[in-house]
């Protein structure tokens, strides 16, 4: 299930919903942000780790090549699962 709620949208999958949300949270411009999340509405909460492992990597390409260092940085500590609570 996705949906929009303000530029973010919402996805089934917690760990995705965290990223979108901490993406918009840094002020990352919607369309490159909409790049890095790309896919993600395909993830749901019964997909294969594998394939969420696998969704999750491109992800983090597509944030390394879009974002500089510092921001990339942000965004990953503020997705650390020491910090934020394990999706459903």
């Amino acid at each position: 299930m996705e949906s929009e709620v303000g530029d973010v949208k919402t996805y089934e999958y917690g760990r995705i919903r965290v990223l979108a949300k901490n993406l918009q949270d840094a002020g990352i411009d919607a369309q490159v942000a909409a790049q890095i999340l790309e896919g993600g509405e395909l993830i749901k909460r019964g997909t294969t780790p594998e394939k969420k492992a696998d969704w999750m990597r491109e992800a983090m390409r597509r944030l390394d090549a879009s974002l500089d260092l510092q921001t990339r940085r942000t965004i990953r500590e503020r997705c650390a699962c020491c910090t934020t609570p394990a999706p459903k």
